[in-house]
């Protein structure tokens, strides 16, 4: 017995260094694994809530609203241009908007172009894919944009029946491991372009939440505007951006611009703001600039009020300093100050 014992011991040994060695291998993962998750976490905080540049206008805005002068400014602030010939029609609430962005898809000619932060499955969602694959079969250009993140929930045999009508249907930024320090970088553009002639746009995505409701809960409210004339060329353009990045493409022709001579509208302009890394954006530098020249009412509605430090001290000033008086109508809220 003694002998088999002594025989056995290098075996032992062996065995006790492998253990070892294995238990440090994993030991150095777990600290690989910890520090990731770290180093993501961090990451998400700082982009999340990391610091907001602070800052406000040089001189208080002197030139008179309506002047020429003053819409010169905004369209060099915003890179953008005012569209003289441009009719705007207010759809509150989704029995309207959806009913009337479906009309208008059922009479595409051309093309439909569709971006969208939130798409989830439901009965409008059906309404609207139904009435956008049976345009695809019939020969019309169907591009759907949906947020990767923002419609997670969607399942993407949902648009079977579409792709397979011919249909387009690109995810906007989904999650991959080159992309993850943008992660959020997000579209929250609700757009509809539908024969480079008519245009959607305003806070509403496409679900039953907008629609009926959900369970015991009320529709949310909010407001989609219906857009003819010239600015629609503009729109068309801000869906072309995101599009490229989603698909690859870039869109031109006539099935997406059409040459129209509008003779009469109002004056509108299209500002095309999208995110960046230092906090300054063309939507930003507007916004204050806006506030800054209001000189007896100011009316906010927005289904998203989070003002930071400096737009909410332009509000102030607004209302101390000059007596404006600023309204704001908000989901769940409204706040009057005079």
């Amino acid at each position: 017995m003694a002998t088999l014992t002594q025989s056995r011991r290098p075996q032992a040994k062996q065995q006790d260094s492998e253990v070892t060695r294995a238990l440090e291998h994993y030991r150095v993962l777990r600290w690989f694994a910890v520090i990731s998750m770290l180093a993501i976490i961090s990451w998400v905080l700082i982009d999340l809530f990391g610091p907001i540049p602070k800052y406000q206008l040089n001189n208080q805005p002197s030139a008179d609203l309506s002047s020429r002068e003053y819409v010169q400014q905004l369209e060099a602030l915003a890179a953008s241009r005012i569209e003289p010939h441009t009719h705007i029609e207010a759809l509150p609430n989704g029995v309207n908007f959806y009913e009337a962005e479906i009309a208008a898809i059922q009479a595409a000619k051309q093309s439909v172009n569709w971006e969208a932060y939130i798409v989830a499955k439901g009965e409008v969602a059906r309404r609207i894919v139904d009435a956008l694959t049976e345009r695809a079969r019939a020969g019309v250009e169907v591009n759907l944009n949906i947020d990767a993140i923002g419609s997670a929930s969607m399942p993407k045999k949902f648009f079977s029946n579409l792709k397979q009508a011919g249909g387009h249907v690109a995810w906007y930024h989904p999650l991959r491991w080159y992309n993850w320090p943008r992660a959020n970088n997000r579209t929250h553009r609700e757009l509809i372009v539908i024969d480079g002639k008519i245009g959607f746009l305003g806070g509403a995505g496409i679900s039953d939440q907008w629609w009926h409701g959900e369970k015991k809960d009320a529709p949310w409210r909010d407001t989609m505007f219906k857009v003819t004339g010239d600015a629609v060329r503009s729109l068309q353009s801000t869906f072309v951006e995101n599009w490229l990045e989603s698909s690859g493409q870039i869109l031109i022709g006539p099935k997406y611009f059409v040459s129209e001579d509008n003779s009469d509208g109002a004056q509108a302009m299209v500002v095309d703001s999208s995110p960046s890394q230092g906090g300054s954006t063309r939507a930003r530098i507007l916004f204050q600039t806006l506030i800054a020249s209001a000189r007896k009412n100011l009316r906010i509605t927005t289904p998203y009020f989070l003002p930071d430090e400096s737009l909410r001290k332009e509000l102030v000033r607004a209302i101390q300093e000059r007596h404006v008086r600023v309204q704001i109508c908000c989901p769940a809220s409204i706040v009057i100050t005079a």
